[in-house]
């Protein structure tokens, strides 16, 4: 842009045209495009709208596992101290497509007070703040491991970041979870069953042995469930008219 401040004129350049399949790229001229097009069309494809909610829904099984495999191991209770961060990479640009929405990109332990001096992180829902702090010294009166919090970092639109933060009531009563497993392996099944490297009959193993409450992806643990045990089924005694616990 052209400017001239005594006459208070201004000589703008043409706006950037769009590419109309993508909307996503833009070009000085038409000439530009067309010398582009070769290398572009690799990843020229209509917008996909990636349903965050949806997938976090569909997989919060695997972190819930995740944040009490990497947050209560080898004996040592991280959940006041520490958040399981997990780093997503969208599918909408890659090459070659992917039907799944998200990878994993990372995951990782992070202190919440680094959590906490990040400001952008501050945005809606802060870090682990005093009220989840007394929310999961009340879980851990009461038995509990905890207030757990998981933050996915998503890439949004002109180069910023999206945080979405998950709260997790960890009502398990042992540290040590994941079978032992260290956090590394534990972050690589993350991302390995997240991106299709590794198969989620292998976690599912894991919480069969280290889970006593049958956790599953079709039926979340329940705090109650760990705190007062679970319910068991009833049955009646034809003898005595009598229901009975066993």
């Amino acid at each position: 842009m052209i400017i001239d401040s005594r006459m208070k004129a201004a000589f703008e350049d043409p706006p950037p045209e769009r590419c109309t399949k993508c909307t996503w790229v833009r070009y000085c001229t038409r000439e530009c495009q067309a010398a582009d097009w070769p290398e572009h069309k690799a990843v020229c494809r209509p917008p996909r709208k990636l349903d965050i909610g949806r997938w976090l829904d569909f997989n919060a099984w695997l972190f819930r596992w995740a944040a009490r495999a990497a947050l209560c191991t080898q004996g040592t209770n991280l959940t006041s101290t520490h958040a399981l961060v997990v780093d997503l990479i969208r599918t909408d640009r890659l090459v070659p497509p992917s039907e799944r929405p998200f990878l994993v990109d990372s995951v990782y332990l992070e202190a919440h007070a680094r959590v906490a001096a990040q400001w952008h992180w501050q945005l809606g829902a802060p870090g682990y703040t005093a009220a989840d702090r007394a929310h999961g010294a009340a879980l851990q009166a009461q038995g509990a491991l905890g207030l757990a919090l998981v933050v996915f970092r998503v890439p949004g639109p002109n180069g910023t970041s999206l945080f979405f933060f998950q709260r997790l009531e960890l009502g398990e009563r042992a540290c040590g979870a994941g079978g032992g497993l260290p956090c590394a392996e534990v972050f690589a099944r993350v991302k390995g069953v997240v991106n299709g490297d590794f198969p989620q009959d292998a976690v599912l193993a894991l919480l069969a042995a280290d889970d006593h409450h049958g956790l599953t992806p079709d039926r979340p643990l329940q705090l109650s469930e760990v705190v007062r045990g679970p319910k068991k089924p009833r049955r009646k005694m034809k003898d005595r008219g009598q229901t009975v616990m066993h």
